[in-house]
C-alpha cells in the first residue's frame, strides 16, 4: 500500500516536471536566441533616452527575453 502511494507520487512528479520542462527549455531556447540577435547597441538606439516610455519598454524585452511569459500560457 505505501508502495503504491509512493509510485502514484513520483508518476504525478514526473508528469508535473515534464509539463513544465519542456517548457523552460523552450522559453530559454528563445530568450538566448534573442540575445544573439538583438545587439545592445540596437537594444540602447531603440530604448533612447531614460523617460516612462523607455522604461515600458525595457520591462516589456525583459518579459519576453525571460522565458517566463510561457508559464502564464501554458497553465
Amino acid at each position: 500500500m505505501m508502495f503504491d502511494q509512493i509510485l502514484s507520487a513520483l508518476i504525478t512528479s514526473a508528469g508535473i516536471l515534464w509539463k513544465a520542462f519542456w517548457a523552460l527549455v523552450f522559453g530559454y531556447t528563445v530568450s538566448a536566441a534573442i540575445q544573439v540577435i538583438v545587439t545592445r547597441s540596437q537594444m540602447a538606439r531603440i530604448l533612447g533616452k531614460r523617460g516612462a516610455k523607455q522604461a515600458i519598454l525595457a520591462g516589456l524585452f525583459g518579459f519576453i527575453s525571460s522565458s517566463d511569459y510561457l508559464r502564464l500560457y501554458h497553465y
